[in-house]
């Protein structure tokens, strides 16, 4: 295909990038610091021109833009909606033709209003052309944030997901929708159509089809994603959440940098009120992959606050108070730490 051939990129981090795209970037992080956003803007525009899949750049360039936002008021929001009316038939026949110059056109519809819907679409619907599926989820995420309800919006974010591999996120949006429309035969087929794709993608099949894959390997994987699954649909309760947590933690002796098998048991505890076993687990989820996961972190704070919860409500009085306020510096100290640790994290800050 024409578009597969000449648009297909690749997103990559900021050791994969070029050294001048990685020192615009540099400099943009600088002055966003200093608060000197227009000319932030500009850096990071450089950095994303050299490198369109530089996808922490395209994060900072968002945080930026809400920045502006912020400081610009309303007036600011009336003019990107006139910007946006503007630019979007632009954004849409770029997008027939060239993905990379739709992206183009969608930041330059959110440098004027970052919250624009229209422009998150076309940032998604370009960036999955391009095969920036971080982006995508990302420009995905953004707009459910506006338009939480929205069919045809919420599908195209189960289809992000998918292709992020967040797929059992993808399965539980796509059922909740069917819930809400439980009459319109569409959203119903398109939910089993999602649980079907959601099992092969999860099996490996689509590797088999393209031959990066043994079928043998791909049916034992697939079915202990099945039994997984299952279990995990049976786990609300105590009893069986005690059951799978023995049983994933004997196969965990058997496997132990099983990912999947370490993130369960540190959600299994955290159901189960064991905080300090999930935390453990949480942690050594992060050693076993070699690399702190932004995510993992949050869960570790949010398993740390819900201990503190369990904590209050045990209690009465002035110690009630004590914990309370603990719990409030607590949070404001990670949540400060996590942003520094991840600057370009938009979810720790708006």
């Amino acid at each position: 295909m024409i578009r597969g051939r000449f648009y297909r990129m690749s997103e990559k981090s900021k050791r994969e990038v070029h050294p001048q795209a990685r020192e615009y970037f540099d400099k943009g992080i600088a002055a966003l610091r200093k608060d000197n956003l227009d000319y932030a803007t500009k850096l990071f525009e450089q950095a994303l021109k050299r490198e369109p899949g530089f996808f922490e750049c395209r994060e900072a360039l968002r945080l930026n833009q809400f920045k502006r936002a912020e400081k610009k008021g309303s007036f600011f929001k009336i003019f990107g909606k006139t910007t946006s009316s503007s630019l979007l038939p632009k954004g849409q026949l770029a997008l027939r033709k060239n993905p990379i110059e739709a992206i183009e056109v969608a930041e330059q519809i959110l440098n004027e209003d970052p919250y624009s819907v229209m422009g998150n679409k076309l940032l998604g619907e370009a960036a999955t052309l391009a095969e920036f599926y971080k982006t995508a989820l990302f420009a995905w995420e953004l707009v459910m944030k506006q338009q939480p309800g929205d069919k045809g919006s919420t599908i195209k974010y189960c289809d992000a997901l998918v292709n992020m591999g967040e797929l059992t996120k993808a399965e539980e949006v796509i059922t909740e929708l069917a819930k809400a429309h439980p009459q319109d035969l569409e959203v119903l087929q398109l939910s089993k159509n999602m649980t079907a794709r959601v099992t092969m993608a999860q099996g490996g099949y689509d590797k088999v089809t393209a031959g990066e894959a043994d079928y043998r390997a791909v049916l034992k994987d697939e079915a202990e994603a099945i039994l997984l699954e299952q279990e995990n649909r049976r786990s609300e309760q105590e009893s069986t959440a005690e059951s799978l947590i023995r049983e994933y933690e004997g196969r965990l002796k058997d496997d132990p940098e099983n990912l999947k098998l370490i993130r369960s048991l540190a959600e299994l505890y955290n159901r189960k009120k064991e905080f300090d076993k999930s935390i453990e687990y949480y942690e050594l989820f992060n050693k076993t992959n070699l690399r702190s996961d932004s995510a993992v972190d949050r869960a570790i704070i949010h398993t740390k606050l819900r201990r503190y919860d369990h904590q209050i409500e045990s209690v009465s009085g002035e110690e009630a108070d004590k914990l309370t306020e603990e719990r409030k510096a607590f949070e404001i100290e990670q949540i400060q730490k996590l942003s520094d640790t991840y600057p370009s994290d938009l979810t720790l800050r708006f």
